[in-house]
């Protein structure tokens, strides 16, 4: 069965099937998974997520590996909620450069160049639990745009597509 894109889906062993408008997975959350609803879409996403995590990573390892050495204590590890509320470890560096280790965490695939904002564990009691519908990004509307990031991270997940997430992108080299 193909779901009505405009649905979200929940996905079960037995496999996919659409959510009415009272239907729910977690605390009244629609979980979209891009993989049901655009499987072709949510391939080229992960393709850009590791192509651009290997790039980014290769042009920035001199600079990573020079503050790594120079301040042992430089890498930090944080606990945040990710797609579907799953807790993840989240690497970042002390001050400045915070997210080139977080690319780390895109190839690993608990996070994408692109998503909500990633948030620590404590920052999630009062979130709106829908943007847990996709993976959290080093970048998003709420870098890219000024305005209320809860509202901006709500805004991303409904409306997710490739070309949104290339445009981000695109913002996020440019400004």
């Amino acid at each position: 069965m193909r779901p009505d894109s405009s649905l979200g889906v929940r996905v079960t062993e037995a496999g996919v099937e659409t959510l009415a408008a009272v239907d729910s997975t977690f605390d009244n959350t629609y979980w979209y998974d891009l993989r049901a609803r655009q499987p072709a879409a949510a391939f080229v996403k992960r393709m850009l997520d590791v192509v651009g995590a290997l790039a980014i990573l290769s042009a920035a390892a001199p600079l990573m590996l020079v503050v790594v050495l120079l301040r042992r204590d430089a890498v930090v590890v944080r606990r945040s909620i990710g797609f579907r509320g799953t807790e993840f470890a989240r690497y970042t560096f002390r001050g400045r450069f915070a997210s080139l280790p977080q690319l780390f965490n895109v190839l690993e695939g608990t996070m994408s160049l692109v998503g909500p904002r990633p948030l620590a564990v404590e920052e999630c009691e009062d979130t709106h639990r829908r943007r847990f519908s996709v993976k959290p990004g080093l970048t998003g509307l709420w870098r890219v745009c000024d305005g209320d990031a809860s509202k901006l991270d709500r805004e991303y997940v409904n409306r997710w597509s490739v070309r949104l997430d290339l445009e981000i992108l695109a913002r996020t080299l440019f400004r």
